[in-house]
């Protein structure tokens, strides 16, 4: 279950549902990521400017390690994401990066499926490669 930042506290979620299943949260400030008690994972953003949330200016890279200090839980970004980012987002304590658009190129499918699962191995690379964690 995800739910908005604005939306019930994940510890009252997790009364309404049957046990177990994961609780997550989208967060765009520390105070929110502080009173995400209960959530299983939370995601922050945008972190970069992007298309999909036009007038919002991203957080940065700075206010995302904020964010994610803040949070008791593992913290995803968000947002205007590019595979270059993966290494300053990770050091900055990025559980994960979530994104549509930017990791898949234009055109036909062969090369998005290529693409993906290039950019699937590189990320892999940074999250798993503990000279690449914070």
């Amino acid at each position: 279950m995800h739910l908005r930042e604005d939306g019930i506290p994940p510890a009252a979620a997790r009364r309404l549902g049957a046990s177990p299943f994961l609780i997550g949260r989208s967060v765009h400030s520390e105070d929110a990521a502080r009173a995400s008690d209960g959530a299983d994972y939370v995601i922050t953003g945008p972190v970069f400017e992007t298309v999909s949330k036009a007038g919002h200016p991203g957080l940065g890279v700075d206010g995302f390690r904020r964010i994610a200090r803040s949070a008791a839980c593992p913290v995803w970004a968000i947002g205007g994401m590019s595979q270059g980012q993966a290494s300053a987002l990770t050091n900055a304590g990025a559980a994960g990066l979530a994104g549509i658009g930017a990791f898949i190129p234009p055109g036909p499918a062969t090369d998005i499926v290529s693409s993906v699962q290039h950019l699937v191995g590189n990320l892999r690379f940074v999250f798993d490669s503990p000279a690449s964690l914070p």
